[in-house]
């Protein structure tokens, strides 16, 4: 037992090494900003500001004639304010890591002003750290459930077989990985609490659950899956509401802890902007009445199962939780189909310039269950049949990892791939042929209205 556990330990061990070696010879440290860049500016914005500059309203950016450099992108609220656009959630989780980066910058005669490459390097290092506790929280699920080989396949799999590693390296720092490691921690939670109602139990799953909703407010539905887990059948449903009335002190203080920690968020909207909620994006818009299901999933500008193939296999698996792990099928299943047509209902639903659905890393925790329940059932099955679903998995993980290398050198873009492209590109390292003419540019304009996508300019 001691060697079978080891096997699954030793993986997380390896991800975390390729990890350390892509941050180190990939990812570039220099200039003002560093990884600090895109939405990352905005996501790490309230730490400097209230830490450095003291002065979360932004005013000192206006006439600062200090000796720091810094970054920040805030637009105007209707009375002038000057508002963070994205919830302070991944302020709270790169905490810690800033202030060690602050304190080596200091310590070692860098710019203390929050932007330098000692806070560069702990930000990609906190992104290193929430991916391994989410993998640790995520190999405890599994192993209740499955052979430790079948949790070490599903791990090399979720991290080299998805979008997951980039997110981990090469746009470290993003919500994504942060947000998966939070659902692991959940699930985790979640199943100790039905095991024994308690007060560590409660606390813990309200904490989780609020640091959840105040990183991406969307991710309040992953609270979907502590109320559904183990309902099987209608029955159940009279006997879970019997439970939370009866438990009603615990689901109070998870309650009360959700709202804790959205406290200091809406603190800052009313100093800010003058109201307790404040709407910060503007006009970007979800579209409710039509989720781009089809085109999130299978196109080739930004399909999920395009560029993230066993996916459909975890999805297969999802359904198989029905006969082989009925306590995760319904709040699963739930799960995913809300929280696929909120995600793909947003006017931009490829989520701008980045590689595959990177949305929808934050849910792979639960996919790597699908996946479990998918892998348990063909390692039973014949050889003829068990081994090559086997090679066919490792063949679309060397694919994604090769995509993975395109995407880096410029070899699959950001926001405009084509079929087209992609096949003239396939197998080649760097842009080559008619690539170029073959990209299309998304129609922001109408997507944005909410209208359809007319034809594109080619780059």
């Amino acid at each position: 037992m001691i060697k079978q556990l080891s096997i699954s330990k030793l993986v997380i061990v390896f991800i975390m090494l390729m990890v350390l070696y892509m941050i180190k010879n990939y990812n570039s440290l220099n200039g003002s900003r560093g990884i600090i860049d895109n939405d990352v500016v905005q996501y790490y914005s309230y730490l400097p500001a209230a830490l450095i500059y003291h002065d979360v309203s932004l005013k000192f950016t206006e006439n600062y004639h200090g000796p720091h450099k810094f970054e920040f992108w805030p637009s105007m609220a209707p009375n002038g304010g000057l508002v963070i656009k994205v919830t302070m959630g991944m302020s709270f989780m790169y905490l810690p890591f800033f202030y060690a980066g602050h304190w080596y910058a200091y310590l070692f005669g860098y710019d203390t002003g929050g932007y330098s490459k000692p806070y560069q390097i702990a930000l990609l290092l906190s992104s290193l750290f929430y991916l391994i506790v989410g993998l640790h929280f995520l190999r405890k699920v599994l192993e209740k459930y499955f052979d430790t080989f079948i949790v070490a396949f599903v791990l090399l799999l979720l991290v080299f077989g998805t979008n997951m590693f980039i997110f981990a390296t090469i746009n470290g720092a993003m919500t994504h990985v942060y947000s998966f490691s939070l659902l692991c921690v959940f699930i985790y939670y979640t199943i100790k609490w039905y095991e024994r109602q308690s007060f560590r139990h409660s606390l813990i799953l309200g904490l989780v659950l609020g640091l959840i909703t105040i990183v991406r407010p969307n991710n309040i539905v992953m609270g979907l899956i502590f109320v559904f887990y183990g309902i099987t059948s209608f029955k159940d449903i009279g006997a879970r509401f019997r439970l939370f009335f009866k438990n009603y002190y615990w689901i109070a203080l998870m309650i009360f802890c959700v709202a804790l920690l959205c406290l200091p968020q809406f603190i800052y909207w009313k100093m800010v902007t003058g109201n307790w909620f404040y709407y910060s994006y503007g006009d970007e818009h979800f579209y409710f009445n039509r989720p781009q299901f089809i085109n999130g999933l299978f196109s080739f500008r930004k399909g999920w199962y395009v560029y993230a193939p066993i996916m459909m296999f975890a999805t297969i698996g999802i359904f198989m939780c029905y006969k082989h792990l009925k306590s995760f099928f319904v709040p699963i299943l739930l799960f995913m189909v809300i929280n696929l047509w909120i995600i793909f209902s947003w006017w931009c639903w490829w989520y701008g310039g980045c590689y595959g659905q990177r949305t929808l890393i934050d849910m792979y925790g639960l996919m790597a269950i699908g996946l479990g329940v998918f892998l348990a059932f063909i390692w039973k099955q014949k050889m003829w049949i068990r081994y090559p679903v086997v090679i066919l998995l490792l063949l679309l993980t060397f694919l994604n990892s090769f995509n993975s290398i395109q995407y880096k050198c410029g070899a699959l873009h950001y926001d405009s791939m084509t079929k087209a492209a992609y096949f003239e590109n396939f197998g080649h390292m760097e842009p080559h042929g008619k690539y170029y003419d073959l990209l299309q540019i998304p129609d922001y304009a109408n997507a944005m209205k909410g209208l359809p996508e007319t034809t594109n300019t080619t780059k």
